[in-house]
């Protein structure tokens, strides 16, 4: 099955651009267990654990992290495997504080980044994923 070049969940969206997945989140009041499982729902049409990405979470635009649930949920093995490495992208030395959720649905034991510049967050995926 082909999957998706694009996606919708709760809170933003997942697309496939290149060799790259763009996750992005829009600004709301909360981040619940709904919109953890929106989201995934929404990264399982774009990527598959056969074919796993680098990603890039950009979230410029929010300012709320997840609930405690929706921690839990993204913590759960069954929703790790999808990427190869992951590179969030904060506006603000703040938001890398409450950023740190973004990689709670990737494996663990992939590389992992923080930027505030989207160039250099892009250059770094890929030599990460090309070292895959």
């Amino acid at each position: 099955m082909k999957k998706s070049e694009t996606a919708t969940f709760t809170l933003g969206t997942v697309s496939r651009e290149d060799d790259i997945v763009r996750l992005v989140l829009v600004d709301s009041d909360a981040h619940e267990l709904a919109d953890a499982r929106s989201l995934m729902q929404a990264v399982r049409k774009v990527i598959a654990r056969t074919d796993p990405q680098p990603m890039l979470t950009d979230v410029r635009e929010t300012s709320v992290g997840p609930s405690k649930e929706a921690r839990a949920f993204y913590d759960d093995p069954e929703n790790g495997g999808y990427v190869t490495c992951s590179a969030l992208l904060c506006a603000s030395a703040y938001q890398k504080i409450l950023g740190n959720f973004a990689f709670l649905f990737s494996p663990h034991d992939v590389p992992r980044r923080i930027f505030t510049d989207e160039a250099s967050a892009l250059e770094w995926l890929r030599k990460n994923h090309a070292a895959h």
